[in-house]
């Protein structure tokens, strides 16, 4: 492809032209004849290393302004969104051979893109999920990158499943894909807001910023419409600016899609749905009541797509998300492995696990190394309160000191007599499973589906899953 066909992709000016073959933003990983573009970040900026790019192999750049090199140039307001534009372009994404839905917030993402894959394949229908367990296509699986992938690695993934055929695609838009613009320049049929807590604060400068980056998705420039959580208060405002087209579901407040009835059983969740005048009676292996709000986006959006929602109670009956809420028994005890990594997240288990739990109710969590280290006291508070005793651990300590990390939790902790802290996850496990007994349940939040520990900045093979498999 010649560097002067993007000109009509991203209005930019050219100066000089060339042909590449593939697309580059770090010089690590130009290949001869490789566009580079120069990308702006919050520590580096790409436009130092066109150089070097160039010198690696990079036919042309694509900047925000003009770099010291010979090499054909072509310049644009935002390489951020142009980058998304150009490799849309080059492999030969076309947004009306798909039907996308994104969904946002934070918490949620996973389950409600992941059970609708699971809807829509119910309903005979080809459609693939993106996101943080990776890619589910049919019998296609392939291992997890990012929440959302880099625009390098989506567009193509986008254009080999319009190859095999599917029509529908899930895709979980988190809050640092939309800050940096990863999916500028594609259209999506519906975009679903879960809710809006505390998280990524070593990200974003405050909880403005980070909601900010989430509501631009909510303009016509993205998406057709909006599927909002009508109980969220940040849903509340998408709700009341209007911007776009907008369906809401709740269980509080006024919804189009709204559930009643709702009792979380041992079994697993039993409600009644009210979707598009349709009344769906649902019996799931889930659990919680964020996973009543999971069902009800799923609803909406299903009917909205014109598919019938009575696929949802199909789909549902015998469906867990991985990592999300896995109930797992272990002899007497019954053990919960979950996701769970903010506070928001971290209460919703804790509250859920209750209803597995007739004795005690034991939680192990740990908090993420450079990662927002505000949340660790609110975790380490939510935890002492709501928990009757806690085993704090390592989660992904990666560059920093695991102590350090303990310490944050330690300062939230409001009852001295039921914590401990055991840095090596597997016996902080082990010890749960001990101090159990009949009828009592062990929630071990953080790491969900995860199968590496990364600590000291190399990634460690390691699961929940297996440990408790070991104990059985």
């Amino acid at each position: 492809m010649y560097l002067h066909e993007l000109q009509s992709i991203i209005n930019g000016n050219l100066f000089g032209d060339a042909i590449f073959d593939g697309i580059a933003t770090h010089p690590d990983e130009v290949r001869a004849g490789n566009l580079f573009v120069c990308l702006e970040g919050k520590r580096h900026d790409g436009h130092e290393a066109a150089l070097e790019a160039v010198q690696r192999g990079a036919s042309c750049v694509v900047g925000n302004r003009l770099v010291a090199t010979d090499a054909p140039q072509m310049v644009v307001a935002d390489t951020r969104s142009a980058l998304s534009r150009i490799a849309a372009h080059y492999y030969g994404v076309d947004v009306a051979d798909l039907v996308l839905v994104g969904v946002t917030g934070t918490n949620g993402k996973t389950s409600v893109a992941y059970m609708l894959q699971r809807v829509f394949a119910t309903a005979g229908l080809a459609a693939a999920y993106i996101g943080t367990l990776g890619v589910v296509a049919d019998k296609l699986l392939l291992p997890p990158t990012l929440t959302t992938p880099d625009p390098q690695q989506l567009m193509p993934l986008l254009a080999s499943l319009v190859e095999r055929g599917v029509k529908y695609v899930f895709l979980e838009v988190s809050a640092h894909a939309a800050y940096w613009r990863k999916v500028a320049g594609l259209r999506f049929k519906a975009m679903v807001f879960t809710n809006l807590t505390q998280d990524h604060l070593d990200f974003f400068a405050d909880m403005s910023e980070y909601a900010n980056a989430k509501m631009q998705l909510f303009d016509l420039a993205y998406t057709s419409l909006g599927v909002i959580n009508a109980d969220d208060g940040w849903g509340q405002k998408i709700l009341q600016a209007r911007r776009i087209p907008l369906l809401s579901y709740g269980l509080d407040n006024p919804a189009d899609v709204f559930a009643v009835n709702v009792r979380d059983e041992r079994e697993g969740l039993r409600f009644v749905v009210n979707a598009y005048d349709m009344v769906l009676p649902i019996e799931a292996d889930l659990h919680g009541r964020f996973n009543v709000y999971n069902v009800l986006a799923v609803a909406a959006v299903t009917g909205y797509l014109g598919v019938s929602p009575t696929f949802v109670c199909q789909a549902l009956q015998h469906l867990s998300v991985p990592g999300r809420f896995n109930v797992v028994d272990v002899g007497e005890v019954r053990f919960v492995v979950d996701y769970a990594h903010t506070p928001d997240g971290l209460r919703n288990a804790i509250e859920a696990a209750r209803t597995q739990t007739k004795g005690k109710l034991t939680v192990v969590f740990g908090c993420g190394g450079d990662r927002d280290k505000d949340k660790r006291h609110l975790m380490g508070r939510i935890a002492s309160q709501l928990a009757d005793y806690v085993y704090i651990t390592n989660d992904n300590p990666r560059s920093e000191s695991p102590a350090s990390i303990i310490a944050g939790i330690e300062a939230g902790i409001e009852i001295d007599q039921n914590y401990s802290v055991i840095l090596d996850r597997e016996s902080a496990i082990r010890e749960a499973y001990r101090t159990s007994g009949a009828g009592d349940c062990v929630l071990i939040a953080g790491k969900g589906a995860e199968t590496t520990i990364e600590i000291g900045g190399a990634k460690v093979p390691y699961s929940d899953f297996d440990v408790l498999e070991r104990l059985k």
